[in-house]
């Protein structure tokens, strides 16, 4: 479907509710205009894109051969052109997923940021709305910041009654093999999280986390991450994913207690301390805690030395929900 260029963002947000937007980037947003629009609904019994829309520099991609034969599930590749974002560039994105719909929507690589130029920053935004039983996953690859560049992303979540979420958010320390490491100038992601009540016509706050890393600002970034070179968030909410919640859970504490052995935590210090220690495994350190109040929701954090040491835990990780999303993105990385 074609549309114009210049829809704008008010024209897509339910009337009369007061969005977190407003509150996060201040009046002026509604004067963006929209650069991606993503409507999965039910044609003939299944999940579909029923309307996509997207301008320069965001391109969608929605293959049909993603997911496993029988899964119910929408596959969207959000691309940039040049494989990254430039300075002053603005992403802006609206995603439905219409009650007992499915969607994942991912990367075919990291996402590279680069290089500010006058002090410029580039930024995405994405407000997407899950309806009832509804189950969306957005499993992106990580955000690679290169030498001086600034960043920031919003990430806004409303989900009804039964509605199922699955986010990864995560960062890279740069261009390791150029040299480059946590010399970016500004990192910022914010997700929010909402529920809500369609009765009360009105949204209750989940989760609120907010990720920030800047120069200047008391010693240097790189001092402050002590060799660990990623950091990564999986939140994970809903009844649909009640059991991946749950062994998720019993995962992250068997890997807390394995990486807190007294031989690991030596070693770990010894690798602080001198980076040509002996200590060669490459570290990978989780934590988790229950969100809501039922505790329906995971938070899982961690940081890590390598990108592929977190690969490898969320394709574990996902492995057991490949019944609902159809496959795993990290398959190939």
């Amino acid at each position: 479907m074609v549309e114009s260029t210049r829809v704008k963002a008010e024209a897509y947000m339910d009337p009369g509710k007061e969005s977190g937007w407003k509150k996060l980037l201040g009046p002026s947003f509604k004067e963006r205009a929209l650069t991606g629009i993503i409507k999965v609904d039910r044609v003939a019994g299944k999940s579909a894109a029923t309307r996509t829309f997207a301008k320069y520099p965001l391109k969608f991609l929605i293959p049909s051969k993603i997911a496993a034969s029988g899964v119910d599930v929408v596959w969207i590749y959000a691309i940039s052109y040049g494989g990254g974002i430039v300075s002053n560039d603005s992403i802006t994105q609206r995603v439905e997923v219409l009650p007992s719909c499915s969607a994942v929507i991912t990367t075919q690589a990291s996402t590279k940021i680069y290089k500010s130029v006058k002090g410029k920053m580039c930024e995405q935004i994405l407000q997407a709305y899950v309806g009832r039983e509804g189950l969306l996953a957005v499993l992106p690859d990580p955000i690679t910041c290169f030498k001086d560049s600034k960043y920031m992303q919003v990430q806004e979540f409303y989900l009804a009654a039964e509605s199922n979420l699955v986010l990864i958010d995560w960062m890279t320390s740069g261009r390791i093999d150029n040299g480059e490491s946590w010399e970016f100038g500004l990192y910022k992601s914010t997700n929010h999280i909402y529920l809500q009540d369609e009765k009360l016509d009105q949204s209750t706050p989940l989760f609120l986390d907010c990720l920030c890393l800047e120069q200047g600002v008391g010693i240097s970034v790189a001092d402050r991450m002590q060799g660990f070179h990623v950091i990564a968030n999986m939140v994970i909410y809903g009844p649909k994913l009640a059991a991946f919640r749950a062994q998720v859970q019993k995962n992250v504490q068997a890997l807390t207690q394995t990486a807190f052995t007294r031989r690991k935590s030596a070693d770990f210090t010894a690798h602080l301390r001198n980076s040509r220690s002996s200590c060669t495994e490459p570290l990978l350190f989780v934590s988790c805690s229950t969100i809501g109040l039922l505790d329906e929701g995971l938070v899982v954090r961690a940081v890590a030395s390598t990108t592929e040491v977190v690969y490898d835990f969320f394709r574990a990780q996902l492995a057991y929900i490949v019944s609902e999303i159809g496959a795993c993105p990290y398959a190939s990385r």
